[in-house]
């Protein structure tokens, strides 16, 4: 089943969107530039995102990565692992509070 996807955030160097599946949130993080100042702006981005979330009475979100070194930066916690076409991915959660 194909989710429609709500950009949060597009600029030159990402994209933050989610999508909504099953009841649950889905965060999604494309990198066009990577350096420390898109990183800090990345961080700005979540907060707002983590804020958005909170005001519509949402506790918690996912994603689901083939490399999960960017979402533990975010304090993301690895719930569990699915593999598709061969492929692993990590299922990331974060909890609201």
């Amino acid at each position: 089943m194909e989710t429609q996807k709500f950009n949060f955030d597009i600029n030159d160097s990402y994209v933050f969107s989610y999508s909504l599946y099953d009841g649950e949130v889905f965060i999604h993080c494309y990198v066009n530039d990577w350096s420390p100042s898109v990183l800090k702006m990345m961080y700005r981005t979540f907060s707002k995102f983590t804020s958005f979330l909170q005001g519509q009475g949402v506790t918690r979100f996912y994603s689901v990565t083939p490399n999960s070194k960017f979402t533990l930066l975010f304090n993301g916690k690895i719930e569990g692992v699915v593999y598709e076409n061969g492929k692993k991915y990590e299922v990331v959660k974060w909890e609201l509070n």
